[in-house]
């Protein structure tokens, strides 16, 4: 019985300490969320990448429409969206 709650602390232990590097035990202690955090910020970061996008198909389809939009630093500003 001893033995096997040995067995159990020592598996609960390996499972909340990892290490970034597992073959060096003086790396950093790797953080492990749970699956929702992983969720969310997978949400969040997707969120964001397709609003960028969506804004910088805006900035390229103001500036190709109208014609006084056309000037040199408007043109860096279209380059840099694209």
């Amino acid at each position: 019985m001893f033995m096997c709650f040995v067995l159990l602390a020592d598996m609960d232990e390996s499972l909340a300490l990892q290490y970034c590097y597992p073959w060096n035990n003086a790396s950093c202690i790797k953080t492990v969320r749970p699956t929702y955090e992983y969720v969310v910020m997978f949400f969040i970061f997707s969120v964001i990448s397709a609003t960028t996008v969506v804004v910088n198909l805006l900035v390229v389809i103001a500036i190709a429409h109208f014609r006084q939009l056309h000037t040199p630093t408007n043109l860096l500003i279209l380059s840099l969206s694209v």
